[in-house]
């Protein structure tokens, strides 16, 4: 499943047991399947559902329990917000930043929170502090590819979004996410450093990867 149909499969989750719960497992499959736009007309099977909910509140803070009648429900309920999947996503995130979690320590928001296919998948990567390979389009004609990027930190400036990464020689450079064309997970983990300065926003669009 991609990570932009996955972030709308835990919104979808938490929304539909938000707003109709308590729900027993079978009731949440049977509006899984109604929901032909995700579920394609199939059934979510248990282990399926088991890791969305392990994935809603290990990264974004969102925890799904059950109570003695084997129902579902939101045991950390927020406060009310419009039926996008994008605000929920910003106020899980910022859930999780005041719980000072210590992936919460390296995303950096303002308001407004915008899609992006590989989003996820970087999220992921930061969580693990695993090296990341990038495919960049700094410019139609330029493709370049980096390889062996430490994923440091996710940072929105007006209305883009940046994944800055922390370079071989040490330096840290901002990769405008619309401009990745492909970023693979890769296996080597490395030692994630606090204490590292962001540059302000203005700072960084003129330096993004060119």
């Amino acid at each position: 499943m991609k990570p932009a149909l996955i972030l709308r499969t835990y919104t979808w989750l938490y929304y539909i047991i938000r707003n109709h719960g308590p729900l027993t497992f079978n009731e949440i499959n049977e509006m899984w399947v109604a929901d032909k736009r995700l579920s394609e007309g199939k059934k979510m099977i248990r282990q399926t559902f088991a890791r969305h909910r392990n994935d809603l509140e290990e990264i974004f803070g969102v925890r799904i329990d059950c109570d003695k009648n084997h129902r579902y429900f939101i045991a950390n309920e927020q406060q009310s917000y419009g039926n996008t999947w994008a605000l929920m996503l910003d106020a899980a995130i910022n859930q999780m930043l005041k719980r000072r979690s210590e992936i919460g320590k390296r995303i950096i928001l303002e308001p407004k929170f915008i899609e992006n296919n590989f989003f996820a998948l970087i999220l992921e990567c930061m969580r693990m502090n695993v090296m990341v390979d990038i495919d960049y389009q700094s410019t139609e004609e330029i493709l370049t590819h980096y390889q062996r990027v430490e994923p440091y930190y996710i940072r929105q400036c007006t209305e883009h979004w940046f994944l800055i990464g922390r370079m071989r020689d040490g330096s840290f450079l901002p990769f405008a996410l619309d401009k990745i064309l492909d970023l693979r997970k890769t296996d080597i983990k490395f030692e994630f450093k606090d204490g590292f300065s962001v540059k302000c926003c203005e700072e960084m669009k003129e330096i993004s990867a060119v």
